[in-house]
């Protein structure tokens, strides 16, 4: 239900483009059409079989930043896809260093800039909206 949720709030109806959502799209560097949601497993209880995933949206502005990147670090052609892992480490080394008050971009706590400059209650509020309901029996 999830990955049908993402499909049909940033594929069909684009609310990456929602102006209210502008800060979260360029902060994520967010533009262009909606190619898939990645999903990666992050650690948990693995012991009792219980795992935590994210669901990452991935649009063509990442497809095209993996894609320069990967061509600026390899011997290759230009335009050779590829570089999807390098690229994510690069991003998730980004968003760990905030958590360091001297690398903090923001003058707010990130909790607060996560409520109030990138407003994701909203996208929370956008995405349950969508959300499918399930059917019961």
């Amino acid at each position: 239900m999830a990955l049908e949720t993402f499909k049909q709030v940033f594929g069909r109806r684009a609310i990456h483009n929602n102006i209210q959502l502008a800060s979260l799209a360029k902060l994520t560097i967010t533009d262009g059409d909606y190619i898939k949601t990645l999903i990666l497993r992050t650690s948990a209880n693995e012991e009792n079989n219980e795992y935590k995933v994210h669901l990452v949206p991935y649009f063509s502005s990442h497809a095209s930043s993996c894609k320069n990147r990967y061509t600026a670090i390899h011997s290759v052609s230009p335009g050779t896809t590829g570089g999807l892992l390098g690229w994510l480490g690069v991003r998730e080394t980004i968003a760990d260093s905030w958590l360091n008050e001297s690398d903090n971009p923001f003058t707010e706590s990130l909790d607060d800039v996560a409520e109030r400059v990138l407003r994701l209650p909203y996208l929370k509020e956008l995405l349950a909206e969508a959300l499918p309901s399930q059917e019961k029996g």
